[in-house]
């Protein structure tokens, strides 16, 4: 991670694609990019290797919502179903 700590650094920071892993050639090796103006003002660069590390933690988190939600470890709440009509037509505004 690197901070943009001068105007010039955060301003060329603000022209990247925000918030999104990106595939970049750095003097012909394969790099991966992810840059944040607004919140971390920083930008983050990988290797191959750091970027499937940071999907392997995408995936971990993914699952771990997902058994969150499938454990059953959730409130239930009445829903009035007929207030809210069939949810099996499709509707297109």
């Amino acid at each position: 991670m690197k901070r943009a700590d001068t105007p010039e650094k955060l301003a060329h920071l603000k022209t990247l694609p925000q918030r999104k892993v990106v595939p970049h050639q750095q003097k012909g090796s394969p790099r991966y990019f992810y840059a944040d103006a607004e919140v971390c003002r920083c930008l983050y660069v990988g290797d191959r290797d750091a970027f499937q590390s940071f999907q392997h933690i995408l995936l971990e988190k993914e699952v771990a919502e997902h058994e969150y939600v499938a454990g059953g470890n959730f409130v239930y709440v009445e829903v009035d179903w007929d207030m809210w009509g069939d949810f099996t037509e499709v509707v297109v505004e």
